[in-house]
């Protein structure tokens, strides 16, 4: 078996390990989406939307004051393809990706 480095600039998540542990659904989705964050993070996550190209198209804010957070993101507007979705908080960045069929 093999090992290799990986370099630091191909890194999506640079952040503390707790913030891996967010859920997105429906994925694929017709609009309506859900995330889901389960950590001891507290604060305000920022969550942009992404064209695969890196173009941002929406951003808001949320406040997360305990350890659960809920939340709802109405991607109706927007054409049918791929999208990022990248949550920060903190120092922590964790992306993901949504199909809008």
């Amino acid at each position: 078996m093999s090992t290799f480095d990986i370099p630091a600039e191909y890194i999506i998540n640079e952040g503390p390990v707790e913030f891996e542990n967010l859920n997105i659904y429906p994925n694929p989705t017709t609009g309506p989406v859900q995330y889901e964050v389960d950590n001891k993070l507290i604060g305000d996550i920022t969550i942009t939307i992404l064209t695969l190209e890196g173009k941002e198209i929406r951003k808001q804010k949320v406040r997360k004051d305990f350890e659960y957070l809920l939340g709802k993101i109405d991607l109706t507007e927007y054409s049918r393809g791929n999208y990022l979705i990248k949550f920060e908080l903190n120092n922590s960045v964790v992306i993901k990706n949504i199909i809008l069929e």
